[in-house]
């Protein structure tokens, strides 16, 4: 499997923005491989400013190559989101290889079930039948883990990914890349019984329930030997599939949190020690 590739993420109103250019600078000059995410998304997908901003990023970074044009289209229930047009999806492939020919251009989304990769099989058929330049697909493995007494270590059934994976390898040979696995441990000290009785209308309270996994760090349980686990499972799942894998939240330092203050996902820990997780960049 191929080792990660630098993901760079651009917007052209962030004064971050130059910190990306070092970075790419940087990783050219030492002989590296960078991704781009994000061009559009559900809130910017059809709005003439975007082509705009779209078209001046990629005149400023040609030396990336790989590009998640598109993100997070598709809504859990397996329709596009923000009453989102086929067209509009059509022509965001369009100007962007119209901008830079030579990169390859990927759809981004995460995952739960097969109605949404049902909805991504579909729309993969539908560009390509119209000769759209999508490259690629790239994939988002996010999970919290689960208590050792359950059966599996992950909230998300991975098995479910790793079927879907190898249809759409198989019958549209498109290049997979999972830039983003992460492993959340969900950091509230919360019970079952205290998660429900939040408000119902909580998003903590609904994505605490609907993993299941909200409320057990506090027991005895080794979790950073769960963790190992859990990455070594999904990066087993992404074996002979994916054509490239990649991690976010590396340090527990400055982790990536939502709701229910999810955090410490990384291979380092605050003091930026390995811990047993970092194992799995072996793997690679």
């Amino acid at each position: 499997m191929a080792r990660p590739l630098l993901n760079v993420y651009l917007d052209k109103n962030s004064p971050t923005l130059p910190l990306a250019k070092t970075v790419s600078d940087f990783a050219i000059a030492n002989g590296k491989k960078l991704r781009g995410n994000h061009l559009f998304n559900s809130l910017t997908i059809g709005k003439t400013e975007q082509y705009k901003k779209v078209s001046e990023i990629l005149k400023e970074f040609p030396e990336i190559k790989y590009w998640d044009c598109c993100l997070e289209l598709i809504g859990d229930s397996g329709r596009f989101r923000n009453s989102i047009i086929q067209s509009e999806i059509d022509r965001c492939f369009l100007v962007a290889k119209t901008q830079l020919p030579d990169a390859t251009f990927f759809y981004c989304d995460y995952y739960r079930d097969s109605r949404k990769w049902q909805k991504t099989y579909e729309l993969i058929d539908s560009l390509l039948s119209k000769d759209i330049p999508l490259g690629g697909l790239s994939i988002q493995l996010h999970s919290n883990l689960r208590p050792p007494i359950a059966k599996d270590c992950l909230t998300l059934d991975w098995q479910v990914h790793k079927i879907w994976m190898n249809r759409i390898k198989t019958d549209f040979g498109l290049l997979i890349h999972v830039p983003e696995i992460v492993c959340w441990q969900p950091a509230t000290k919360l019970t079952f019984k205290e998660v429900k009785s939040l408000n119902k209308n909580s998003n903590i309270r609904r994505e605490l329930l609907r993993t299941g996994a909200g409320f057990f760090l506090d027991r005895f349980w080794d979790v950073e030997d769960l963790q190992l686990k859990a990455y070594s499972t999904l990066i087993d799942s992404c074996q002979g599939l994916a054509d490239m894998v990649g991690f976010w939240s590396a340090f527990d330092a400055s982790p990536w949190n939502w709701f229910g203050n999810r955090a410490k996902a990384g291979f380092w820990d605050e003091n930026f020690i390995p811990k047993p997780a970092a194992k799995v960049l072996f793997y690679l």
